[in-house]
């Protein structure tokens, strides 16, 4: 499965709404802590919001701060297409690929 399959904003430059789904409480709590240079980690149940979460946070970076479709890659360790050789191999890749080494933004899921 390509990455284009786990980010539609690189050709739609926003999240598409059924992703976004209804938006959470602590939405607002995990924004608070995006200026930070730490990383969040949401855990929880399968099927408990995750990937919701991500798909809302994602949507804030486009849309409230403008920031680049291309500068966030999304990957769901859900799918078995993937090896983890291939993943480390898109994580050293992809910011030469798409953003000329900047700053980024990179969420996986699992």
């Amino acid at each position: 499965m390509p990455l284009n399959y786990f980010n539609p904003w690189w050709k739609a430059s926003s999240v598409p709404k059924n992703q976004v789904g209804r938006i959470r409480e602590i939405l607002d709590v995990i924004l608070s802590f995006l200026d930070y240079k730490q990383i969040i980690i949401l855990y929880g149940l399968r099927r408990s919001g995750k990937a919701t979460l991500m798909y809302q946070i994602i949507d804030h970076l486009l849309r409230k701060r403008n920031i680049s479709p291309f500068r966030i890659l999304y990957f769901s360790f859900d799918e078995q297409d993937f090896s983890l050789n291939h993943l480390l191999d898109i994580s050293t890749r992809y910011p030469k690929a798409r953003i000329g080494g900047a700053r980024k933004n990179i969420s996986f899921s699992g």
